[in-house]
């Protein structure tokens, strides 16, 4: 069990059960927050202030997260989230994502992600967020991918009204 600011290391599994969840702030001053049911592995988190050699590879194997990127988001693409139906990679960004029975459920509220579906026939590469066509997608278990104008109803609850309406005004423009 961890405790408030108990350290993380890589290779840790961090799991939240049935009504819980944390928060966990990064060496980069990223955060990230586990939503219930969720299970999220650290395989790397390396960072220094000279931007050499950082990398992120994290792997979400249920429910779901949000983050808020650090410094680390702005170095060469060194950042990565995998899940069982695609990988996810961050330029700089407030992102959200949650895995319901085999579908990834992703939602940009500030900056891009690059997405890479790994399963089904067609493995296709997106982006979502800025500057895109979509803020919002999901990849299915079987690697069909839908894109939304609307906020998908994972993401409805557990979120401040002016997020929601920021995102809103957005897509209406």
């Amino acid at each position: 069990k961890l405790n408030r600011r108990d350290p993380v290391f890589m290779k840790d599994t961090v799991s939240t059960g049935a009504n819980s969840n944390t928060q966990l702030r990064m060496i980069d001053g990223g955060l990230l927050s586990l939503q219930q049911e969720s299970a999220l592995v650290v395989h790397q988190y390396q960072f220094n202030q000279q931007g050499q050699d950082d990398n992120v590879s994290m792997e979400l194997l249920k429910g779901g997260l949000r983050t808020i990127t650090g410094a680390l988001s702005n170095s060469n693409n060194n950042y990565k989230l995998t899940t069982p139906v695609a990988s996810i990679g961050v330029r700089g960004t407030h992102y959200e994502t949650e895995l319901d029975n085999g579908d990834l459920y992703l939602a940009v509220w500030q900056g891009v992600i690059d997405v890479q579906v790994t399963v089904g026939v067609s493995l296709q590469s997106f982006s979502l967020g800025q500057g895109e066509d979509y803020q919002f997608a999901i990849v299915r278990a079987n690697g069909e991918v839908e894109y939304h104008l609307a906020i998908p109803n994972q993401f409805a609850q557990g979120h401040s009204v002016n997020l929601l309406a920021d995102s809103q005004r957005t897509l209406t423009a």
